[in-house]
């Protein structure tokens, strides 16, 4: 072997004997999440396996440890005011038609103004937005710890909930309504089947029950915004029903809690929501609710500046903000 072909070999186990130690320095001094994109650097598949593993047994949850990180990131998002941001964000997408329009499931609602929220998704930036700002409200609620997964109707805004589940490494699940074209009636011995074809992406919600027996999974439903709540209630007693069809079948996953919490950022509408969910127990989370008196205040106060959107650094924009949540008794 000539010196040149030497001196290759020996620069590449210098090389290699250099990445292994960068790894084991920046295992030692930093903190890498086991589920990102480059953890298979760090931590070996038998490593991965126990830490899992030593997890579940403990009843712990991997994004529980970031939770009061996600929490931070949201609150400075919205400096500690998220209705403001909410505020913000709805005069971007109100608009104001000429002719009346129809919307809401089950209680159909007439208005002159419709808040496009569905539209803001195909926003990164106010994706975002809507992101951190269920964020908060969850927190706030769950004492800063996310559940393990979430749900949201398949005619909902699905772009918003797997961007959430992402963000939160939770398990996202869309449901099928039972006169969707894709719905599959199974038996009950199939119940496992009729579970995880019905409710898409449940079947990472079962594995990781089958494989942590020893803690519980919780849930929760969210959407950007519920008129009569009705769909959101469909979609609670449908998991909640057939989830019990499957325990009774399949003890094994008596560790996934039945859903009782529904998230939204808005209601467009201020007639009652909250009896809807009282009668099954459960509850309707929300920044506020807008009746068309409230989006007019939006709408004219923009139009009269000949400004697009409220911005909140302004200090007009603000001021106006302010006096608009007290009128929906939000501060």
């Amino acid at each position: 072997m000539n010196n040149s072909a030497v001196n290759v070999i020996s620069y590449l186990i210098f090389v290699i004997l250099a990445l292994a130690t960068l790894r084991d320095v920046i295992s030692k001094f930093f903190s890498i999440p086991m589920d990102t994109k480059w953890s298979w650097i760090f931590y070996s598949k038998h490593e991965k396996e126990f830490i899992s593993n030593f997890l579940c047994e403990i009843g712990l949850k991997q994004h529980e440890f970031r939770s009061a990180v996600k929490k931070q990131q949201a609150s400075s998002l919205t400096n500690g005011k998220p209705e403001i941001k909410l505020v913000e964000l709805i005069s971007k997408y109100l608009m104001k038609t000429e002719h009346t329009v129809t919307f809401g499931q089950g209680h159909r609602y007439h208005s002159s103004f419709y808040i496009n929220t569905m539209g803001a998704s195909h926003n990164d930036e106010d994706l975002i937005t809507m992101s951190n700002l269920l964020i908060e409200l969850i927190n706030k609620k769950q004492s800063n710890i996310m559940p393990d997964f979430i749900i949201t109707p398949k005619a909902g805004n699905s772009i918003l909930a797997h961007h959430l589940a992402a963000r939160n490494r939770l398990c996202c699940i869309l449901t099928k309504n039972s006169t969707d074209h894709s719905y599959a009636l199974f038996p009950k011995e199939d119940s496992e089947l009729h579970f995880t074809l019905n409710f898409e992406g449940a079947s990472r919600l079962i594995d990781e029950a089958k494989l942590c027996p020893n803690r519980v999974f919780s849930g929760a439903i969210i959407d950007c915004n519920a008129t009569s709540g009705s769909q959101l209630v469909h979609v609670m007693n449908s998991f909640n029903r057939d989830l019990l069809e499957l325990q009774g079948n399949k003890p094994e996953y008596k560790n996934i809690s039945p859903v009782t919490n529904a998230y939204v950022l808005f209601r467009p509408t201020c007639e009652s929501i909250d009896n809807a969910f009282d009668d099954d127990n459960a509850t309707c989370d929300r920044f506020f609710d807008l009746n068309d008196e409230h989006k007019s205040l939006i709408f004219e106060f923009c139009n009269n500046n000949k400004i697009n959107h409220l911005d909140s650094i302004n200090e007009k924009d603000r001021n106006f903000i302010v006096d608009f949540l007290k009128k929906t008794e939000n501060i």
